[in-house]
This record gives C-alpha cells, sequence and structure tokens, in this order.
C-alpha cells in the first residue's frame, strides 16, 4: 500500500481534530485479521463522520480547504489492491478509518524448514 493512503487518514484525522475542544489524540493500529488479511486502523477524537459513507463520493468535503478528492481516490486504491476502506463514527467522540488489505503468504526456503 501507498504509504500516502495512509498519511491522507492520518491528515484527515488531525484536521478533524482541531478546534474540537479536546486535546488531539490520533491511534494507528495495525492486527491480523486472519491468514489472509491486515486491518489498519486510524482512530481520532475529533468531529465525527457527517454524511456517512458519502464522505468517499468524489468532491465530498467537510474541510473549507478541501477539494474532496482524498478519501474517493484512497478508496479507489485500496479497492484495487482488493482491500476495503471503510469508515464510522467513535463511540464518544470522533471517528474510525479502517483498511483491510490482503497480504501474501510468507515464503520460507526448504533450509528455514
Amino acid at each position: 500500500m501507498d504509504p500516502r493512503l495512509l498519511l491522507n487518514l492520518i491528515t484527515n484525522g488531525i484536521e478533524a481534530t482541531e478546534n474540537s475542544g479536546r486535546a488531539p489524540k490520533i491511534l494507528i493500529a495495525a492486527s491480523p485479521l486472519d491468514d489472509r488479511s491486515v486491518l489498519l486502523e486510524v482512530i481520532d477524537n475529533g468531529s465525527g463522520i457527517v454524511g456517512g459513507d458519502s464522505i468517499f463520493d468524489a468532491f465530498v468535503t467537510t474541510k473549507s480547504k478541501g477539494m474532496g478528492i482524498g478519501l474517493a481516490v484512497s478508496r479507489s486504491i485500496i479497492e484495487a489492491h482488493e482491500g476495503r476502506l471503510t469508515a464510522a463514527n467513535s463511540e464518544g467522540y470522533g471517528a474510525t478509518f479502517s483498511v483491510v488489505l490482503p497480504v501474501s503468504p510468507v515464503q520460507t526456503s526448504p533450509q528455514e524448514v
């Protein structure tokens, strides 16, 4: 995965925490889901998601300086790699952006067995 995709999600989280009245917090977590996929999450304590899944539509933005293409492009690229990008409001404050990506099995050489 292109690191700029993760950077886009982190930047969105940082911007969402601005002017929230709370100390900004961003959590980045990674964990295996199963033998074939990994879950990456960017969790913030910002303003949360307004508009549901439409935030992934091109030219939809809630930011005064945004063009509304970052999340649309991110989702498209992730789906092209057989992954998925979703978002949901977190309990209390903020939002969680979740990226599920397939992983290739680790190849071991006969000498390692």
